[in-house]
């Protein structure tokens, strides 16, 4: 009977876990090169089950320089959204899913920034 106490103490912790609210808000800001809107940045975020608070999309058109080349972008956006953790793979793995999602949307992302608020 211990061993089963304490089976169900470490469930039910887990559990509640899952099913609260994510508590930590990250920014991430970036431009992009497509037709990216704020409906279609929700649809990728609720697609990753992803709580957002604010997203703005700003398409004016402008250039961004490397040492290499010129990109020529379609606009910048800036998103707050919550995260259960911040670790760094999980937020390498994040980014990939939503850039997959938005590139079969024929939008190509570039995250340049990304902070805890």
């Amino acid at each position: 009977m211990k061993h089963l106490k304490k089976f169900n103490e470490r469930y039910t912790r887990t559990v509640g876990f899952r099913y609260s609210e994510p508590k930590i808000e990250l920014t991430m800001s970036g431009f992009f090169i497509g037709d990216l809107s704020n409906e279609l940045m929700k649809q990728a975020l609720d697609e990753f089950q992803i709580k957002s608070k604010d997203i703005n999309i700003s398409n004016k058109p402008g250039k961004i320089e490397s040492e290499e080349e010129v990109i020529k972008v379609d606009g910048m956006f800036t998103i707050n959204f919550f995260v259960y953790n911040d670790r760094t793979d999980d937020m390498i793995s994040l980014i990939t899913d939503i850039e997959k999602f938005l590139h079969s949307k024929k939008v190509k992302l570039e995250m340049v920034e990304m902070d805890k608020v």
